[in-house]
């Protein structure tokens, strides 16, 4: 059987800002980038926290522009 690999928790930051355009999807990357710093608390492992912590960053890097996006997309 094939692995379906287009739920949100299986893309990299860069993919889920490609395919999710709408200010609704900020809330999953808000989720994903709680996820990323969860599992980081979780693991003693300093590269893999330093990943994760990145990897979280850059969710609530894109999930920001997508709450400004729709906040100004509402003003018009």
């Amino acid at each position: 059987m094939e692995k379906n690999n287009t739920s949100s928790a299986n893309r990299k930051p860069a993919d889920t800002a490609r395919s999710q355009q709408t200010p609704e999807d900020a809330i999953d990357l808000h989720r994903q980038a709680d996820r990323c710093r969860r599992l980081a608390r979780s693991i003693g492992d300093q590269p893999t926290v330093d990943l994760l912590n990145h990897l979280a960053d850059d969710y609530e890097r894109m999930a920001s522009e997508l709450d400004i996006k729709g906040i100004l997309d509402t003003r018009h």
